[in-house]
């Protein structure tokens, strides 16, 4: 094939041309075999020479999705040009038997680096391209949308912790009340801690219906069930799923109850935030496998407490996840906090810490944003709404006080917060290659990185 004639490489002089030459390689490969997976730490990129090659995601919610289907002088895997730390966001599969030509991570860093000026057109083609997708995204081939009334698709968020008693709950009915009061977002609040069920107390839940009704009513009639209709109202924006009322009744939830009722969410709500229980189970694997994000609530009280967190963490990076999903807050933090400390006692990066409430104690119906919507724990919580949820319409928070002196120092508690976002990116790491195939290598969570 020639290289000159793929979009990619089309800005090249033979003598670039010749060098890309010099460092590309075939792979054959039959029918239904895979080039790379979601969350592999892969950087190639591949030209189909002939055969088709599909893009697709999985996700337990929908399935497999396809993105797209590559034919003959088609190439894909080249954002890894632009992210070079980043993972695959995509899988990717042969429809038939298909040859592709393989550029090799490493060796294009390489060459590259020798030879600046092949970078500086691949960056300029890439960056059109970039241009075109997105313009086609937000307008549509036939059609103009604009972004301001594209319609966001649910967002899945999980608040998880090694106990009970380390802040969670505090957390996950605060951020549904800043995001359903003040940015009137449509929010349904799922109380997975199934034995003891924080959220719906905090959140004042007095119904007669609880998730196991709710479950019951679905596996009764799905074609008729309307989660919407059917989930408890607490405000305009605010519904929830609450809590079994008793321990016999929590057995009755499984995680393919879970899923059905996240589907069912995603068709009428903005956000899901589930509160999870502290138990390692079925229940709480779906709901991670789900998330678009985590929140890990730590509790740096006492070296009894942080060893709790370490062994629940080295759990989790057992499990695979991406680490871009994954955010870390220490709470109830006290002077001696720092996200660098902390930083290297898990295998994820810190993105920041909750300041204490004062005098706080649960009590039915009174969560946190209640009681003090202007408390420097909320105006955190709206510092991470604006910069890891993205929305950016929240008004921004004040961060002035002793409060935020002692999280963020002098600098502006933003640009702290990003920094440690963008560390969520995983170094390179070396690739091996085989004569026929590039290897694979999934994020497996040792001690470096959330």
């Amino acid at each position: 094939m020639d290289l000159q004639k793929i979009e990619l490489f089309s800005s090249l002089n033979p003598t670039e041309i010749a060098q890309i030459n010099s460092i590309a390689r075939r792979l054959h490969l039959t029918r239904g075999e895979s080039v790379f997976n979601e969350g592999d730490f892969e950087k190639n990129i591949y030209i189909v020479e002939t055969g088709q090659v599909e893009i697709y995601k999985r996700t337990p919610l929908n399935g497999e999705q396809s993105m797209a289907v590559m034919k003959n002088g088609d190439y894909f895997g080249e954002m890894a040009f632009f992210e070079k730390a980043a993972t695959r966001s995509a899988s990717a599969r042969t429809l038939q038997t298909t040859s592709l030509i393989v550029i090799e991570g490493p060796d294009f860093e390489k060459l590259i680096h020798n030879y600046p000026s092949i970078s500086l057109k691949l960056l300029a083609t890439l960056s059109q391209r970039l241009r075109d997708t997105n313009k086609l995204i937000i307008t549509g081939p036939n059609t103009a949308v604009t972004t301001s009334t594209a319609k966001k698709e649910c967002q899945m968020i999980t608040v998880a912790s090694a106990k009970d008693g380390y802040g969670k709950t505090t957390f996950a009915t605060s951020l549904a009340r800043i995001l359903s009061t003040e940015l009137n977002k449509k929010v349904l609040f799922l109380d997975l801690d199934l034995y003891f069920g924080g959220g719906t107390h905090l959140l004042g839940v007095h119904s007669p219906r609880s998730i196991v009704d709710i479950t019951n009513r679905y596996r009764a009639d799905e074609q008729k069930f309307n989660l919407l209709s059917e989930s408890i109202r607490l405000s305009e924006n605010l519904f929830t799923i609450p809590a079994p009322r008793s321990f016999l009744e929590a057995e009755q939830i499984h995680a393919t109850d879970i899923i059905k009722l996240l589907k069912e969410a995603k068709k009428h709500y903005d956000y899901v935030i589930t509160d999870t229980g502290s138990i390692f189970d079925e229940n709480l694997y779906t709901v991670l496998d789900t998330s678009d994000f985590v929140f890990f609530i730590i509790n740096f009280a006492s070296l009894s407490t942080i060893t709790d967190n370490v062994r629940f963490f080295h759990g989790i990076s057992k499990l695979s996840y991406p680490r871009e999903r994954l955010i870390l807050l220490g709470n109830n933090i006290g002077p001696d906090f720092t996200t660098s400390k902390t930083s290297r006692v898990f295998p994820y990066p810190v993105i920041g810490g909750l300041p204490r409430i004062p005098d706080f104690e649960p009590q039915f119906g009174k969560p946190a944003y209640d009681l003090n919507p202007t408390s420097p724990y909320c105006e955190v919580l709206r510092l991470l709404v604006r910069n890891v949820l993205k929305e950016v319409n929240l008004k921004k928070p004040q961060t002035k006080g002793n409060i935020f002196s002692m999280l963020f120092g002098e600098k502006d508690p933003e640009q702290v917060i990003n920094l440690q976002l963008s560390q969520l990116n995983p170094p390179p790491r070396q690739q091996l290659f085989t004569d026929h195939q590039p290897a694979r290598r999934s994020f497996t969570g040792q001690v470096c990185s959330l």
